[in-house]
């Protein structure tokens, strides 16, 4: 009966013994803010490692997509084995739309326009006047002028496209009213228009040699 009792007293004192002992043994130590600091940095320690341990993974490649416990689909983390905790990767950005390119038919400018003439125009002009004009056939030739010839000329059934030197201006002595000054163009649409006398090529080549800088590019 004795003996029980104190087993009993034994070990209702064994808290406040440990107390004291663990009091002595943080004074031993160096104080018991030291060895709290050392205790809670080996808790996170343990924390750590069992988040570790705990961590859940995924594979973002099947076939049927996968989903973590938090509800999100498995992110990509470019293996087979990717930590639902990470953020997904972001999206690449969008390409980007090739910027549109300027018509170009022929990549020249017509005269000082600062205009490109379409594909179914012809820049038509001289000196400081030029523009885009639409293509169209010429006279009764049922052809188109290119823009090598984009100037049609002609009179009753002779019809041509010669160059742009036939809006050129050329003159001689002046007559009466007239002041003597032609384009090349109406020069030989009226050396045509003269009852056959002269044929295309001749009426060319006369109108060319008599006005060799203005109208050179007939011949």
């Amino acid at each position: 009966m004795e003996l029980a009792k104190l087993i009993s007293l034994a070990l209702l004192l064994w808290p406040t013994v440990a107390d004291v002992a663990e009091v002595d043994t943080c004074e031993a130590e160096g104080g018991c803010d030291d060895t709290g600091f050392a205790q809670l940095r080996a808790t996170i320690a343990r924390q750590q490692h069992v988040g570790t341990a705990e961590r859940e993974m995924c594979d973002p490649t099947t076939t049927t997509q996968q989903f973590c416990q938090n509800g999100n689909p498995c992110p990509d983390c470019g293996t087979q084995s990717c930590d639902c905790n990470t953020a997904p990767s972001p999206e690449p950005p969008s390409p980007q739309p090739p910027s549109p390119q300027p018509p170009s038919p022929d990549g020249q400018y017509c005269g000082r326009t600062g205009e490109i003439c379409s594909s179914d125009e012809l820049c038509i002009g001289t000196y400081h006047s030029w523009s885009c004009e639409p293509m169209q056939f010429c006279g009764n030739t049922f052809q188109k002028c290119t823009q090598d010839a984009p100037v049609c000329v002609g009179g009753y059934k002779s019809w041509g496209c010669v160059g742009n030197c036939a809006n050129n201006m050329a003159c001689q002595a002046p007559e009466g009213d007239w002041d003597g000054c032609n384009t090349c163009g109406d020069r030989l649409a009226w050396l045509l228009r003269q009852g056959g006398d002269s044929s295309w090529d001749e009426a060319l080549a006369q109108v060319a040699e008599e006005f060799p800088s203005e109208c050179g590019c007939l011949g």
